[in-house]
């Protein structure tokens, strides 16, 4: 009796083992398609059309009542901070964005929104790490860190 139990035993083993290794091919598959999707989300890849608005920034303290805002136009960046519309040319080199300021609506505002103006195209002349996470855009550099998020279509 013993020894048709295991046989019987031997024989259900040996039947079970395909589905164990395909069992394991399936969740190697699936732990690969999330490392792909996950590379995906997270890119340096900037917009070259769309709006954005800062929903975080750790770093710098932004006037009360403001945020940030970048409008993308092909090579061109819009930023407003509060004060004056600013525009001008936008590049990436590596995960590097460099802002050059070409334009701005020079309207007096406020003292301390002219230096919030100041601060931001600075901060972006001199260079930003920048990377997409998903939708949004994760700004970084000076010990500042903005995350924008964009703004849907208003139409």
């Amino acid at each position: 009796m013993d020894e048709q139990l295991e046989a019987l035993l031997a024989q259900t083993r040996n039947r079970r083992w395909p589905w164990f290794v395909a069992g394991g091919v399936a969740a190697a598959a699936a732990a690969g398609a999330v490392v792909w999707w996950q590379l995906q989300k997270r890119s340096n890849v900037v917009p070259t059309s769309g709006t954005f608005v800062s929903s975080e920034v750790d770093g710098r303290d932004l006037v009360e009542g403001t945020q940030l805002r970048f409008t993308f136009v092909d090579d061109q960046m819009h930023v407003y901070a509060g004060g004056n519309n600013m525009g001008g040319s936008l590049s990436i080199i590596g995960s590097k964005l460099y802002w050059s300021e070409d334009a701005s609506t020079a309207v007096g505002c406020l003292p301390n929104l002219a230096v919030q103006d100041t601060w931001l195209s600075s901060w972006l002349n001199a260079g930003v790490d920048v990377f997409r996470d998903h939708r949004r855009l994760v700004l970084s550099g000076q010990g500042v860190r903005v995350v924008m998020e964009p703004v849907r279509d208003e139409r």
